[in-house]
This record gives C-alpha cells, sequence and structure tokens, in this order.
C-alpha cells in the first residue's frame, strides 16, 4: 500500500510542477475555464486522497500486526 501512496503522491507533484510550467505560457480564457472546471477539484480531491490512502495504509498495517 506504501507504494500505492508514494506513486500518487510523486505522480501529483510532477503533475503540480507540469500546470505551473503551462500556467507560465498558457494564460487565455481556456486556461481560466480549464482551471476551474477541471484542476481546481484535482487540487480539492487528490491531497484529500492521499490523506485517505494513508489511513488506510495505518489501518492496514495496524490489522496485520493483531493478526495471529
Amino acid at each position: 500500500m506504501n507504494d500505492a501512496y508514494e506513486s500518487l503522491a510523486t505522480r501529483w507533484k510532477m503533475l503540480q510542477d507540469e500546470w505551473q510550467a503551462v500556467r507560465e505560457v498558457w494564460n487565455d480564457a481556456a486556461q481560466r475555464e480549464f482551471e476551474r472546471e477541471y484542476w481546481s477539484e484535482c487540487e480539492r480531491v487528490v491531497p484529500h486522497t492521499l490523506e485517505e490512502v494513508s489511513r488506510l495504509e495505518e489501518l492496514l498495517s495496524r490489522a496485520k500486526h493483531n493478526m495471529p
């Protein structure tokens, strides 16, 4: 599970970096619409998903530890 978290966190960081680079050269109404309609949702959902994956990882680790 840790691999899933690390992979998602790494790819999210890469995507954020790429988006910043794109924003430097793409600055028009279409970019603002994309950011409003799609990117803002990613910024809201992905960090929450990372938190939940981390919590799930912790629960699974404790369950595995408590198994006979």
